[in-house]
Parts: structure tokens; sequence; C-alpha cells
């Protein structure tokens, strides 16, 4: 007998393909399902980001898909690298301390991607 994995859980309660050997879970969440699921719509748009580009909001200097990409990456990270995290912040990725952290760095860091109306030297930090 095959052994069967979880679904993993979408955004907005969507269920995404799980690794059911190759089977997709639908979007009801029913394991074997051979409906294949929805296509996941992704977190955020391109087009959103752009909008607040031309808008002076973000830098209009950065790739839109790469930015999504990559604030995926660092808010999954230490849930994708619990080891690597202990290892360099010297405890637990689950640690309430340490998510509180990396959190308030995370924050600080994407934070730097805002443009400041003019005149209130916020980003001049």
């Amino acid at each position: 007998m095959r052994k069967a994995f979880p679904a993993h859980a979408g955004v907005g309660g969507e269920v995404t393909p799980g690794p059911i050997h190759g089977r997709a879970v639908g979007r009801t969440g029913h394991r074997g399902s051979r409906t294949p699921a929805a296509p996941r719509r992704p977190p955020a748009r391109p087009s959103a980001i752009r909008a607040r580009q031309r808008a002076g909001e973000l830098d209009e200097s950065i790739d839109p898909a790469a930015l999504i990409l990559i604030t995926l990456g660092a808010g999954n990270a230490l849930a994708v690298y619990p080891q690597l995290a202990r290892s360099l912040f010297g405890t637990d990725a689950s640690s309430p301390d340490l998510v509180e952290r990396y959190a308030h760095e995370v924050a600080r860091l994407f934070g730097r991607l805002t443009t400041a109306p003019e005149g209130t030297g916020e980003q001049d930090g």
C-alpha cells in the first residue's frame, strides 16, 4: 500500500497539490482525487508591485517578480532551513524570541525598499 502525505494548505484555505505519488489534491482536499488542483494564484502579483512603483511607494529598480520570490523565501526561511537558522542564531528556529527577532529584521530590510515621502527623511536612517 502506498503511503499518502498530507496536502499543503494554500492562501485563503485553498489546498494545493501535495506529494501523493503523482496524484493531485483537488481544491476540496480529497486525497487521491484524480481531478487536478486549480493552479495557485501567487500571493502578490507583479502588476500590483509595478503599480506601487509607479506611485512612488517602492523602488522602481527592483524586479517585481524577483521581489515576490525573495519575500516568500525570506518569510519561510526559519521553517525551511531550521538547522541553518540554529547554526546562525544559536537557538531553535521555532523559538518565539528568534521568530520575533527575525521578523523585525526582515521588516527592516524590506522597509528599505520603500521610498519615503519627500522632506520626511524617514529613509535616511
